[in-house]
């Protein structure tokens, strides 16, 4: 349930619409981080800026993402930083993730 608050917000433009939102939370829960606005999304995700820092995190902590237990292909991308693997193992997962919808 959305405090109305933030409904509010939504409704008036000033925080990120429900459904953009959304994405947030569908595989491969990769892109998408900045959920108060998006207005810096586009430009993190053509960097790979999550997937680098998922790097870091894993590096430093052992701590896998999500869209990594998801997708031993996307880890491996992210791991050796083939961008080109990445973006495979995220069409593969959003394709599961939209066949799961449909269903």
């Amino acid at each position: 349930r959305i405090h109305p608050v933030i409904r509010t917000l939504q409704d008036c433009g000033l925080v990120l619409p429900r459904m953009m939102h959304q994405r947030h939370h569908r595989s491969p829960f990769g892109d998408n981080y900045c959920i108060v606005t998006g207005t810096l999304n586009p430009l993190l995700d053509s960097t790979h800026f999550f997937r680098r820092l998922e790097k870091l995190v894993y590096t430093c902590t052992g701590d896998e993402p999500k869209c990594w237990q998801l997708s031993e292909d996307m880890k491996k991308g992210v791991l050796r930083g083939d961008y080109s693997a990445i973006a495979e193992a995220e069409s593969g997962l959003k394709a599961v993730e939209q066949d799961r919808s449909n269903a």
